[in-house]
């Protein structure tokens, strides 16, 4: 700590020096070292998972954020984003796919610190967020499925209920193969479209019981000729 100290002042030293040499302002200043005492918080979050080339100062700052965000630094990775005005959507994105894509790979891995990252970062503008969730989802079915892999991707089913617009929902479930929830989505929404879609899929996987149900919610809701 003694170290950390001396090397802080050193670089407050220098700074200082250097605003007024470029007359830089109060608040210019007062940024610089915001940004040093960061960088040292990061230094100590993170003493090993960065390489020299990436920090605050240079044009790898949303990396820092992501690396955060995958080892647990919320709070700070939350106010780095803000104090930097770092594109959140990017970082946010970025820090998802690469822990679901993780877990996912994993014989043992769990949606779990997926979910943490969800309920721990500021909330995006609807239609971002909502791409964000999906894109996990569409993760954690390719790693779970494909050639060599024995995981069940029924686990991501529990994103579903981060999401915000229904009709995201209702594609979700699609996905998933939970054509009985994006059923009862789609009478919400009342598109035809939708129903025949997910009629087709019923009819694709063999799901007779639905079927029925969705051809008669059809003849009872649709207009003529619309069947």
């Amino acid at each position: 700590h003694a170290v950390e100290a001396r090397i802080s002042a050193a670089i407050t030293e220098t700074i200082v020096e250097s605003a007024a040499r470029l007359s830089l302002s109060e608040a210019d200043i007062r940024r610089e070292l915001e940004t040093v005492r960061l960088q040292q918080e990061v230094c100590q979050a993170l003493p090993t998972e960065l390489p020299p080339s990436v920090d605050l100062f240079g044009g790898n700052q949303a990396e820092v954020a992501i690396r955060l965000l995958v080892c647990k630094h919320f709070e700070l990775a939350q106010y780095i984003v803000d104090f930097l005005g770092l594109p959140a959507v990017q970082v946010y994105i970025r820090s998802s796919n690469e822990i679901a894509t993780t877990e996912a790979r994993k014989e043992d891995g769990t949606v779990h610190p997926v979910i943490q990252l969800l309920e721990n970062v500021k909330r995006l503008p609807p239609a971002e967020w909502d791409a964000l969730v999906s894109n996990v989802i569409n993760i954690w079915i390719h790693e779970r499925t494909r050639e060599g892999s024995s995981g069940d991707p029924s686990a991501a089913n529990v994103f579903v209920k981060f999401m915000r617009d229904e009709r995201c929902k209702m594609d979700a479930h699609v996905l998933l193969g939970n054509l009985g929830a994006a059923f009862d989505i789609a009478k919400k929404l009342g598109a035809l479209s939708d129903l025949l879609y997910i009629r087709q899929q019923a009819h694709r996987t063999g799901d007779h019981e639905l079927l029925k149900q969705i051809n008669a919610f059809i003849a009872y809701a649709a207009p003529s000729g619309a069947r």
